[in-house]
């Protein structure tokens, strides 16, 4: 497993993060032994939303004891500072842990900013100056929202919701990647499930594995996926003409 220090922050983390949402609806034993696989395995990097207490405690349970040993990152689509400040302690609560690394505010409409009166950005800062959370994200489906997070000075971490369902890599997701690179900034794509049974997975996994700064995350729901990472993270494709040349026909084709 390759770990890079991701822009912006002081995290070392796995090249692959896994996103946990996708276990909220197995039972909680199950989810702890799959975490725990993929940490032997390497990956040191754990994702999960809002929506549920339960991801969240999965994580707390999983890695008792050893909080220094891995990165969290939580997004959160509250709307008002008040609800954002709950979903924060209740966070802690269910990880079992006095910081959150990465909490994202989740939003397909606007960029929280300083100053705005939702209150969201500033309950963001709040929480960070308190030591609550150690670094400040904004997470979208919107890929303009994206590039608008992405250029400002307000945010450490973009992260880029991506549904596989409704379509594969476009040369504007392409577009995104390399702007992302080009302003040194610490991008995460996650991915929804069905990219597992995209054709092109192993050529998607490569392109992202030799980005320095964006993390491909996973949401993984059983051991065979979890294997699939890893053997790529053991053995990513090899970067020839042959495959940058396949690169750019999967730009052309979407």
């Amino acid at each position: 497993m390759e770990y890079l220090l991701l822009s912006n922050t002081n995290c070392m983390v796995s090249h692959s993060a896994f996103s946990i949402d996708s276990l909220k609806n197995i039972n909680t034993e199950e989810g702890v032994s799959l975490l725990r696989k993929a940490y032997e395995g390497g990956i040191n990097f754990y994702h999960t939303s809002d929506e549920t207490l339960k991801t969240k405690e999965m994580l707390g349970y999983a890695f008792y004891g050893m909080r220094k040993e891995v990165f969290f990152s939580i997004t959160s689509s509250a709307l008002d500072n008040i609800s954002l400040q709950q979903q924060i302690i209740q966070t802690l609560d269910g990880l079992n842990s006095n910081y959150i690394d990465i909490f994202s505010i989740h939003n397909n409409n606007f960029v929280p900013k300083k100053g705005s009166t939702d209150g969201l950005y500033t309950a963001l800062l709040s929480a960070k100056a308190d030591e609550n959370i150690k670094h400040i994200g904004f997470s979208t489906n919107n890929l303009e929202l994206a590039k608008e997070a992405l250029i400002s000075d307000l945010y450490d971490i973009v992260l880029l919701e991506y549904d596989f369902s409704q379509q594969g890599l476009t040369k504007n997701d392409f577009d995104f990647i390399e702007t992302a690179q080009n302003q040194q900034k610490g991008v995460i794509i996650n991915f929804n499930h069905s990219v597992f049974s995209h054709n092109k997975f192993s050529l998607i996994f490569g392109f992202l594995h030799k980005s320095e700064n964006i993390i491909p995350m996973w949401n993984i729901e059983n051991q065979e996926e979890l294997q699939q990472i890893l053997f790529f993270e053991s053995n990513p494709p090899q970067i020839d003409e042959k495959f940058l040349e396949e690169i750019e026909n999967l730009k052309e084709e979407n």
